[in-house]
């Protein structure tokens, strides 16, 4: 396993940008970078999308008519996110001047480029470098957990205990984690299938050619480093792989995440986590808080040793638990206790800390890569992923997951807090109170629907793409395995025809995407898919985000049932209401096969 350990801490910098119509930061300008020449954004507070469109159009018109425009001018584009419409355009400064006078328009901002501000970015040296002066946890120090930060979210006292595996009572299971970042390494083992390509907004690529987005994904949801390890990841490219961007890149992943979230999800919220951040911005606080409407944003204090109000998004956090924007803090392990990282801000647009420094996550490079980052960058993906977990908890209600996220936080911890900062160490939820999250399920006619092999039945979460089960009838068909071709997760391609032929295809959970395993046995000729999970845990409904369809079903069992039904095979597999036979709980009762049941083909 590749560790690398980069020289400076890793969190994006987006550079300061300008507003047209008098800045609203209560902090003078602190530019450290160059505007995007001739790239505006306009603000403008709408309810609906008849005012943005009159905006961009509008817009199209003063830039079309003013005197000195020549050449070819980008597209006039509006995104809308909830209340707020960013709409962005190309032109001189008095063409932005005049957009300003527009009647509805609160505010037009300059465009800046955004890139990584740490020296050193993905460094393969381990030696200490000078920038972080508490302990250096190697993977020898501790193997369970494999991350130091992990084991630091679980208990809320030192020392940590060592050799104990992650203790949380709820993965995230069903919850959507948007990482906007360089993109990210999918198909990394730690993601274990749950990890995929959302939107690009800098490449058509959406792999990561970084590493940054990759170990904050990790961070938030991976199956070893990560928190959350049954959510969905999907990564959102708003850097490239050489870590810059703009201002519009973030505003308009923003935008894309919360439509997307409404279409994958109806009303249930999601979570965004944001390791990047620069100096004041108006847009960008906007965008975040509006976003925060229905969404759990959680966003990186920065890296600057300074207040955090003086920076965006950071500059939106500090009332997280109304707002649902939450700006983390990092800290470390100083002399064997809790203390600030001396490069996190501080302050009063602080929520909550959490484990920044020296992080070991998932990388890029390889389905195995590994990398030590340090940076608030690495503490809010912590936070991402107890988010995701609290959403599971409370049945997706955003304010109750909000609530518990602070209320089981420990307080008084963490040395050196900083100026107004709240001294809150992030934990996981432990010890469930209730039942976990309820996954939405069509209401059955019959007696709930399970997949039974003889007097052997398991409930099981039909996956949301692809033909619905139906739960009038009950399907049949023989159980067959890819396991036979020593591909258990049934990733590699077969010839058309061959193992699957008009079979129920058992696969296991991993490796690839659910998509592609419900694609490969449905070129070999199955007629539908059941998914096992590869560990215990709690099942959930199997997700795609390919633009291509399938024509057979599928459906996620756990991992008991999983067992149960390899060992079955090739016995016959009837999905469908236990009705039509002897039902018992799996795992009970005398075991038989189908094999000479009426209905074997």
């Amino acid at each position: 396993m590749r560790i690398a350990r980069a020289a400076k801490v890793a969190a994006a910098a987006i550079l300061s940008f300008g507003v047209v119509r008098g800045s609203d930061s209560p902090f003078a300008p602190n530019r450290s970078g160059s505007a995007v020449p001739d790239s505006w954004i306009a603000a403008v507070r709408s309810g609906d999308d008849v005012r943005c469109d009159a905006l961009r159009a509008r817009i199209e018109e003063i830039r079309a008519a003013q005197i000195g425009i020549r050449g070819v001018r980008k597209p006039v584009k509006a995104v809308k996110i909830q209340e707020l419409c960013f709409v962005d355009f190309d032109g001189s400064a008095a063409l932005a001047d005049a957009v300003r006078r527009e009647p509805h328009v609160e505010y037009v901002a300059e465009d800046l480029q955004i890139r990584f501000a740490s020296a050193g970015y993905g460094s393969n040296s381990t030696a200490d470098d000078g920038d972080f002066d508490g302990d250096l946890v190697s993977l020898d120090d501790a193997l369970d957990p494999v991350s130091w930060g992990l084991n630091r979210l679980d208990q809320p006292n030192l020392p940590l205990s060592r050799g104990i595996p992650f203790g949380a009572d709820y993965s995230g299971a069903g919850v959507n984690i948007f990482v906007v970042d360089t993109g990210i390494n999918a198909g990394h083992q730690d993601f274990d299938g749950r990890a995929v390509h959302g939107q690009n907004f800098v490449e058509m690529d959406g792999e990561d050619q970084n590493g940054h987005g990759t170990h904050c994904a990790g961070t938030a949801a991976g199956a070893t480093f990560g928190v959350a390890r049954g959510a969905t990841v999907i990564g959102v490219k708003a850097l490239s792989g050489s870590g810059s961007g703009s201002i519009k890149s973030v505003i308009d992943a923003l935008a894309w995440i919360v439509s997307k979230q409404k279409e994958l999800g109806g009303d249930k919220p999601g979570v965004i986590s944001l390791s990047l951040g620069g100096d004041y911005s108006s847009a960008l606080h906007d965008a975040v808080l509006d976003a925060g409407k229905s969404m759990i944003v959680i966003v990186a204090a920065g890296n600057d040793s300074d207040d955090a109000c003086r920076f965006s998004p950071s500059s939106a956090g500090g009332s997280g638990l109304t707002t649902g924007v939450v700006s983390v803090g990092s800290m470390a392990l100083s002399g064997g206790e809790d203390a600030r990282s001396p490069f996190s801000n501080y302050g009063s647009c602080v929520d909550i800390f959490a484990p920044g420094s020296d992080i070991l996550s998932a990388w890029v490079g390889s389905r195995t890569a590994s990398a030590i980052e340090s940076g608030t960058s690495m503490a809010a993906p912590h936070v991402a992923g107890i988010a995701a977990m609290m959403l599971e908890k409370n049945s997706f209600d955003r304010a109750l997951a909000l609530r518990d996220l602070f209320s089981s936080a420990v307080p008084g911890r963490i040395a050196s807090v900083g100026q107004g900062s709240p001294n809150l160490l992030a934990q996981v939820p432990l010890g469930r109170s209730g039942p976990p999250t309820p996954q939405p399920t069509r209401p059955p006619t019959l007696a709930p629907s399970q997949v039974c092999v003889d007097d052997y039945c398991a409930s099981y979460k039909p996956s949301l793409f692809g033909p619905h089960w139906d739960d009038d009838s009950i399907t049949y068909g023989r159980l067959a395995e890819p396991a036979k071709t020593g591909d258990a997760e049934g990733c590699t391609p077969l010839p058309p025809r061959t193992y699957a032929a008009n079979q129920i295809v058992l696969v296991k959970r991993g490796r690839c995407t659910f998509f592609e395993k419900v694609k490969i046995a449905e070129d070999g000729g199955a007629k539908a898919v059941i998914f096992y999970m590869n560990a215990p845990g709690e099942v959930f409904e199997p997700k795609s985000y390919d633009w291509r369809s399938v024509a057979i079903p599928s459906l996620m069992v756990d991992y008991t049932a999983g067992q149960i039904l390899t060992r079955e095979i090739p016995a016959c597999v009837g999905v469908g209401s236990p009705s039509f036979a002897k039902v018992r709980k799996v795992g009970r009762g005398r075991k038989r096969s189908l094999r000479q049941r009426p209905y074997d083909m």
